[in-house]
């Protein structure tokens, strides 16, 4: 299995995606990891490593890029402000 960060361009900001990859020739099915709460934290990095064990390329984005990475802020504080207030 390979793995790796992606660093994808987003509203001129960069959002960081974990990329697991299963060995061998594919083509392989695909699947997107959401974060919970803690955002892409060592449970939702092993579940996507564990996926691409299992055949799946598996990409887990980290939808607190536009937070700072070390922010202390509790999770439901940060969750919160992923609201999309143009709805």
């Amino acid at each position: 299995m390979a793995e790796r960060w992606e660093y994808l361009t987003i509203d001129g900001g960069t959002m960081r995606a974990l990329l697991c990859t299963p060995d061998g020739q594919g083509p392989f099915p695909a699947i997107v990891v959401i974060q919970h709460a803690a955002g892409v934290d060592k449970f939702i990095q092993d579940i996507t490593r564990r996926l691409a064990a299992a055949g799946y390329v598996a990409i887990a984005p980290d939808h607190y890029h536009r937070e700072d990475f070390n922010s202390t802020d509790d999770n439901f504080t940060r969750m919160r402000r992923l609201l999309d207030n143009n709805i």
